[in-house]
């Protein structure tokens, strides 16, 4: 068998992910990393995946479009997230010759040891390990912002004097439900709000937000909002993150947190209603002792469940997040910035090519 060429120490492929905060993630990481980088579309459907899992096909010939794609020049580093593409990523070490390296963004919904680092967040619970490195925010940067959104938002509060409150709602998501108590609670918390500080609030809603929610804070507020019904070309969500005072969000996106956090302005979580499979999850995995849950996970045989109230409370007492009530007592004192969060990955990621 030929000995294949060593890979490119320049060149980094970003396998594909379902998610878009995912994909951002790894865009990020890859850009701040120097050199050459290719994005790899293709993508396995879920029962693909599952067989090749049990099955351990690793070096399972390819064929179609993926054998022409996977191909040297071998990258130095893959990036993945999520579990979809654990496989393909082995396969492509494989074909270097075991030289090309694996970085995992999230949760890796697979055993830790083929992978060479898991940069992962708090609200994932992974344990501890030698190739694990927990950062406090996903790497999801606020949007760049164009003129158009800019000048779309002084238009719409163009006699607006009163301090900003950018107001960004989510959705339904696998762990929370957006609904009609959900909108209620929070309908009237900002409408509190509202009175005690004389703020005027901002909501962007986004493709997931029901469409009562905004109706219920129109009607709440009474001429203290502006108010744009969906994500898209009139929505000025990115305008909002920069030039608004201070921001309100929905707890259920990690992603959406990481966007506000990172835009240096003072945050507040609304909190959604969690789903029951969630609440059940979290209590079926503290049935188990911890050190059997993290063995458990180290193995891939075990997925603890989400928790986005651990990252909230995390980014809350790094004094990113604070209490609706206290949006507007001041700027944040250290806010986060990209490059604090990607530091420490860089660092790990320049070990390993170095190795």
């Amino acid at each position: 068998m030929p000995i294949p060429p060593p890979p490119n120490p320049s060149l980094t492929w970003v396998l594909n992910a379902p998610g878009a905060g995912d994909r951002q993630q790894l865009l990020t990481l890859a850009g701040s990393l120097g050199g050459e980088v290719e994005r790899i579309e293709e993508i396995d459907p879920v029962d693909l995946v599952i067989r090749d899992r049990i099955f351990g096909a690793v070096r399972r010939p390819l064929a179609g479009a993926k054998a022409a794609r996977y191909a040297p020049p071998w990258p130095d580093l893959v990036l993945i997230a999520g579990g979809r593409s654990v496989v393909d990523a082995q396969r492509i070490r494989a074909a270097s010759g075991g030289r090309t390296r694996i970085v995992a963004i999230g949760r890796p919904w697979a055993a830790y040891a083929p992978l060479d680092l898991i940069v992962t967040t708090p609200q994932y619970r992974l344990p501890a390990a030698v190739n694990t490195i927990e950062i406090p925010l996903p790497l999801n940067a606020p949007p760049p912002i164009d003129d158009a959104a800019r000048q779309r938002l002084r238009e719409a509060l163009a006699d607006v004097e009163a301090p900003t409150v950018g107001v960004l709602l989510g959705g339904d998501s696998g762990s929370y439900r957006f609904g009609r108590r959900a909108i209620g609670r929070i309908a009237a918390q900002l409408t509190t709000f509202a009175d005690r500080t004389g703020a005027h609030l901002v909501a962007c809603a986004s493709p997931r937000t029901p469409a009562g929610a905004l109706e219920a804070l129109r009607a709440g507020l009474d001429g203290r909002a502006t108010l744009f019904p969906a994500a898209g070309a009139a929505n000025p969500y990115p305008a909002v993150l920069a030039d608004c005072d201070a921001l309100a969000v929905t707890g259920d996106s990690a992603s959406m947190l990481a966007e506000a956090c990172l835009s240096g302005k003072p945050v507040a979580v609304l909190a959604l209603d969690p789903r029951r499979r969630s609440r059940i999850a979290r209590a079926t995995g503290s049935l188990l002792p911890a050190s059997t849950r993290a063995a458990l996970t180290r193995r891939g045989l075990w997925l603890p469940a989400r928790d986005l109230p651990r990252l909230h409370a995390d980014a809350e007492c790094r004094g990113w997040v604070r209490p609706l009530a206290r949006l507007l007592d001041g700027p944040v004192d250290d806010p986060p910035t990209l490059d604090s969060l990607l530091g420490p990955v860089l660092s790990r990621i320049r070990a390993l090519r170095g190795r």
